[in-house]
């Protein structure tokens, strides 16, 4: 997306790390030479190429509507099963089961830490296959400022704030340092 008119006029393409990762091949094959330069979010990005001449940023079709850019290009991903998912995070609410239709199958994100010792993420995940609750994602991530302490980001695929996952909720407080609910949503498979 840009306010020139053609991808020839780009110079400096924005994004946040992630999508130039993702379209690399593209970007190779389509704007060889021009300037990748990264930004914090793909909305910082976007109000960057708004202001500057010469600049285009990747990032979703709706920021072009809502900033008044053109998008020149369309489909920019080197691999069509690729795809990113975004979450809202905001602080002064507790999370709750989600609103959805009935039968729907959802999700349950967490985020937690274990005690730095061999056994504490196999107890997680022994009490979670248990509670035969299957787990469709595990991420771990550096904890900042401490050396070989990590976070981890988990997806359950169930609602674990149901009243009959009580127990199994309990059981992931008493094995983890700190848990915290992220949120409960319909699980959805990405289209391909």
């Amino acid at each position: 997306m840009s306010t020139e008119s053609e991808l020839s006029a780009v110079k400096r393409v924005y994004s946040h790390p992630q999508p130039f990762g993702q379209s690399r091949g593209w970007l190779r094959g389509h704007l060889p030479g021009t300037a990748l330069l990264p930004e914090e979010s793909t909305a910082a990005a976007a109000l960057k190429a708004k202001d500057e001449a010469g600049s285009a940023a990747i990032g979703h079709p709706g920021l072009a509507v809502m900033l008044g850019l053109r998008v020149l290009a369309e489909a920019l991903e080197d691999s069509a099963s690729n795809w990113t998912r975004f979450a809202i995070i905001a602080p002064g609410r507790e999370a709750c089961s989600a609103h959805a239709e009935p039968g729907a199958a959802l999700k349950t994100s967490l985020l937690f830490t274990v005690a730095h010792r061999p056994g504490t993420l196999a107890a997680v995940l022994d009490l979670l296959a248990g509670a035969g609750i299957n787990m469709s994602k595990l991420e771990s991530r550096p904890m900042r400022g401490i050396a070989w302490e990590y976070v981890f980001f988990m997806d359950a695929a169930s609602d674990l704030l149901r009243p009959e996952h009580a127990e199994t909720l309990e059981g992931l407080r008493e094995r983890c340092q700190s848990l915290r609910v992220l949120g409960v949503y319909p699980h959805e498979t990405p289209r391909l």
